[in-house]
């Protein structure tokens, strides 16, 4: 008897939508090989509620992507020490699957209310998800451990009045960006996904717009140097053995980078994706080799996407993020590069299973005091 996999997707983020695509495309995976899906759908003010699913077609993104209905007689609750309840009663037994992208889903928030149940759930820890999702503490964390990251700046927009071109703090801020950087840099929200909020900046005048639309979504800002590199991304996931590592997949986007537009809208906007990258073959091995180093240093469980550059002029390869929750919509590259490592859905939820139980028996005393 297949366990119930009990979806979490929505939220309270600006990925509230890519979620919900994610969410689709998960319950028609999962439905089609037989698995028995219950879906639980987060409200943008992080209420939740039992949903009998209903998806519909998003031009906007050429998918579907699940609804999520208000119904306060199928209002859930999370009962610390039981599960959850829906009504009077706790719902049926399962494993959790968060498909929450972005803030208070992929950050640890959710996953350390969900410590609080006896139920199994995919993916990270409270501590790993956190680390992960805040681009500046994961740098911190590969610096230490001996991995290379591209040269950057994080500051508090709080001590810059929000960056305002007409405080002189913002300015001598601009200055240091150009003296200890160059020019073009990359300028990010430090704990965003989808690429919400990036910006490249060419020139002086340009930094100041992008430090303000990074600020509006997240307090701290990352500012990172630019480099000619291709963007390759591995998918990790944690096996009864060892940890599989795909072969990278490699991302040419029509623009500058791989930013919200080309990742999720039409796909006559879609970027290129090449399955496995042309690399040679000694850096193929580093990027692989790197992908589960980044992993490992965070202590990453169940699942995640590494993210990589690799510097054209130098050879290099560089860390630049890890997403504890990959995106899953048609376009994704996650189950892409799963699929050609010979993986099925089928294969990839039995290992992602019995890893969330695994976790659980080593974070669960059920004894009372």
């Amino acid at each position: 008897m297949r366990k119930t996999i009990i979806l979490l997707y929505g939220g309270n983020s600006p990925e509230h939508s890519v979620s919900c695509v994610s969410a689709a495309a998960v319950y028609q995976s999962l439905t089609n090989i037989g698995y028995p899906v219950m879906c639980i759908g987060i409200t943008r003010n992080s209420r939740l509620y039992l949903q009998k699913p209903s998806l519909i077609w998003d031009d906007s993104v050429e998918a579907y992507r699940a609804l999520i209905e208000r119904n306060e007689e199928l209002a859930v609750t999370i009962v610390p020490g039981k599960g959850l309840s829906c009504g009077s009663r706790l719902i049926a037994d399962g494993v959790l699957f968060p498909l929450t992208h972005g803030a208070y889903g992929e950050d640890g928030r959710l996953q350390g209310m969900l410590d609080f149940l006896p139920i199994p759930y995919i993916g990270s820890s409270f501590s790993s998800s956190f680390i992960g999702f805040s681009k500046y503490t994961a740098k911190l964390y590969w610096e230490k451990a001996g991995l290379p990251v591209v040269d950057y700046i994080c500051v508090d927009s709080f001590m810059y009045d929000g960056f305002s071109a007409a405080e002189p703090s913002t300015a001598m801020l601009v200055h240091e960006i150009s003296e200890s950087l160059g020019l073009p840099v990359y300028i990010k929200p430090e704990s965003s996904g989808s690429s919400i909020g990036i910006t490249r900046a060419g020139t002086l005048a340009e930094l100041y717009p992008a430090l303000e639309k990074a600020a509006d979504i997240s307090r701290r800002v990352l500012i990172e140097k630019a480099i000619n590199c291709r963007e390759i991304e591995c998918s990790v996931f944690d096996t009864r053995t060892d940890l599989f590592v795909s072969q990278p997949g490699e991302i040419a986007a029509p623009g500058q980078f791989y930013n919200y537009e080309y990742k999720y809208s039409s796909k006559k906007h879609a970027a290129c994706i090449t399955i496995p990258a042309e690399l040679p073959q000694d850096v193929t091995e580093r990027i692989r080799k790197l992908a589960a180093a980044g992993y490992r240093a965070l202590s990453c469980c169940g699942m995640a996407r590494a993210d990589m550059f690799f510097d054209r002029d130098s050879g290099a390869v560089y860390l630049n993020e890890i997403n504890t929750i990959p995106g899953f919509t048609e376009t994704s590259m996650y189950m892409q590069l799963v699929k050609s490592g010979g993986f099925d859905w089928n294969s990839l939820m039995e290992e992602l299973i019995r890893t969330a139980e695994k976790e659980l028996n080593a974070r669960w005393n059920s004894e009372d005091d």
